[in-house]
């Protein structure tokens, strides 16, 4: 017997403590984020300097720091800027037309004449 318990009365046991820590977990969460709204709100009222410094210090730092590590074309990028640049030289790479041999050029015309089509439906149901 090896792993955790399905049945019994260790598995219901097991089962108990998980719920009551549960529990326990959510009151505590619960608690600390009255208490928490209620000395913002205090500050609030008495002090504006204090209210905005602790108001911006919770403020999320992800927008700050990116934290993520992308590669494109095999170059890494990290920085805001970089990976901005990268997204940006993908989608222009993948929504530009090239002459590649492995791609099938009569369906590629095919395709072109059905949203050409398209397009010229568009425009007379428009005027």
């Amino acid at each position: 017997m090896s792993g955790k318990p399905t049945s019994g009365p260790l598995h219901d046991k097991l089962k108990d403590c998980k719920r009551i820590f549960r529990r326990e977990l959510r009151d505590a969460a619960r608690k600390y984020e009255l208490d928490e709204f209620e000395t913002t709100e205090r500050t609030s009222e008495l002090d504006l300097a204090s209210f905005w410094k602790i108001l911006n210090a919770k403020k999320s730092t992800a927008t700050k720091r990116s934290g993520n590590v992308l590669f494109f074309d095999g170059q890494q990028a990290q920085s805001t800027d970089e990976i901005l640049q990268g997204w940006h030289s993908y989608f222009s790479k993948l929504y530009s037309f090239s002459e590649d041999s492995r791609y099938n050029n009569e369906f590629k015309q095919e395709t072109q004449e059905m949203v050409d089509g398209f397009h010229l439906m568009q425009i007379s149901t428009v005027y």
